[in-house]
């Protein structure tokens, strides 16, 4: 029997109150490709004057030309690696949006049977939450209930020291703002004679001001099988790999929620908190709402402003139905 799956998305425009007609800068993308029995979803994060319009190409523009790569079939992690590269030399040309100081994220996953090959530029962020085994902890009176997060890709940051090190060595400095409340605030990107861009990631699409001190646009592909023993990611695979494949169907997959969601969710929950949740809802419709209302909570909490947020859920068979028959 092959592995079945459902799964919902959600963006919900922030809030600013010094900006009261602030665009929503989050963009979702959704897709079946019937031909290879694959499940194509992303999410991208806008950022700077014209984020939205870096997005909204993306999303516009990333499906078609992944379909029409003649890799996609066999090589998925290239096919998708070089339709983004495509995209953002195409939009780079438009002189229509200035992207000098505007720019997204991206992070995407190809669900292949039981095969997820994730591709990163940034710090939006895949999750996978699977059932814990009880040879890998899960105790005899929990029947390997619950389920174990692990992030599948790695945020890039400007002060993770291999990001650090291109970037000063291209010219460019890394260092925090203090803020009025006398907190540090995340580490930014700056150019070597101007305290500008303070771009708190070190690698996204567009942002050309920022590209010229060593951000970079180069993705980091990962692959993990969700028969696996170890939970999660098998490795890195920079600059594609082998080919895709669909699960055999041959023995159950673990039971599974896939989260996708920018950093807008990211910021005040945690990897697990965001399983746990999903792990309460019957259907991940249920869990995208849930999700992002309570990251809506934890930003006016903690903030007087709140991110835009947008959230993939994916739920994999036997999930819940397992877990009633142990």
């Amino acid at each position: 029997m092959g592995t079945k799956k459902t799964y919902a998305g959600f963006s919900k425009k922030g809030y600013a109150p010094h900006n009261p007609r602030k665009h929503n800068q989050d963009a979702l993308i959704m897709a079946e490709d019937a031909s290879t029995a694959t499940l194509f979803l992303a999410v991208m994060d806008g950022h700077g004057e014209v984020g939205e319009k870096v997005a909204q190409a993306f999303r516009v523009g990333l499906v078609p030309a992944v379909l029409d790569h003649p890799e996609w079939e066999t090589s998925p992690e290239i096919a998708v690696a070089e339709s983004i590269s495509s995209i953002e030399r195409i939009l780079l040309a438009d002189s229509s949006i200035d992207t000098s100081m505007s720019g997204t994220t991206l992070v995407s996953v190809c669900v292949r049977g039981t095969k997820l090959i994730l591709t990163n530029v940034g710090d939006s962020r895949a999750t996978l939450g699977r059932r814990r085994l009880r040879g890998e902890g899960g105790s005899a009176n929990d029947g390997g209930g619950s389920l174990v997060a692990q992030a599948l890709t790695e945020d890039h940051k400007p002060d993770i020291p291999a990001e650090k090190e291109r970037i000063v060595r291209a010219g460019g400095r890394v260092f925090s703002i203090e803020y009025s409340d006398g907190v540090d605030g995340p580490p930014r990107v700056w150019l070597a004679d101007k305290d500008t861009p303070g771009l708190a990631m070190s690698r996204t699409l567009g942002d050309t001001v920022a590209h010229t001190v060593g951000v970079t646009s180069d993705p980091d592909t990962y692959r993990c099988d969700l028969h696996d023993q170890e939970t999660g990611v098998q490795g890195r695979v920079n600059n594609g790999g082998g080919g895709g494949g669909g699960g055999d169907g041959k023995d159950q997959a673990a039971a599974a929620v896939l989260i996708l969601a920018t950093d807008g969710l990211w910021e005040f929950i945690s990897d697990q908190e965001a399983v746990d949740i999903a792990a309460q809802c019957s259907e991940p419709r249920q869990a995208v709402l849930a999700l992002t209302h309570e990251a809506t909570n934890r930003w006016m909490k903690e903030e007087q402003v709140v991110d835009d947020i947008t959230v993939c859920v994916a739920f994999f068979k036997g999930w819940r139905e397992e877990e009633e028959e142990d």
